[in-house]
């Protein structure tokens, strides 16, 4: 229980200098999960006008929120929410590289924390829903290219 809650339900055992000291510690989490979501804004920007990394600017922001510290460091991310959406955002840079696997990995890894927290489960079920999306594009692409002419296109292109 914050202690704010606390002093709410009628316990003041507690200092004014605790309630400050969780007080920062709120706001550096704060903070922390603010600057991933803008990360996450950048990369989904490119990701949903297209759906894929098509043009030289767009590999430029991939690559400036893959070598962002928050993104390229380890323990960066102060909270869950926040971990989910650092693992996230390197499951796009990865995919943008074109590698499927770790991409992949790191997608699962962002569900299984979402999974985790039951408060978040509607961002883990759209989660789950574009792992079998980028599994079933993945398992297409290889298709296709296993066999041409066999198969038609999409009629409508992956966004």
């Amino acid at each position: 229980m914050l202690l704010e809650e606390a002093y709410q339900s009628g316990n003041f055992s507690n200092d004014v200098g605790e309630l400050t000291a969780e007080e920062d510690i709120v706001l550096g989490k704060l903070r922390n999960l603010a600057a991933y979501h803008v990360l996450y804004a950048n990369i989904n920007y490119v990701f949903r006008s297209g759906g894929y990394v098509r043009t030289p600017e767009e590999h430029a922001i991939v690559e400036e929120i893959s070598d962002h510290p928050l993104i390229k460091g380890k323990n960066t991310a102060l909270s869950d929410r926040a971990a989910s959406i650092c693992l996230y955002t390197q499951g796009f840079c990865f995919w943008a590289r074109r590698d499927w696997d770790t991409s992949y990995a790191k997608f699962k890894r962002a569900k299984e924390i979402l999974d985790n927290r039951p408060v978040l489960r509607r961002i883990a079920e759209a989660l789950c829903t574009h792992l079998l999306l980028h599994r079933t594009m993945r398992d297409r692409a290889w298709e296709v290219r296993q066999c041409p002419g066999e198969h038609q296109a999409p009629a409508v292109p992956y966004r």
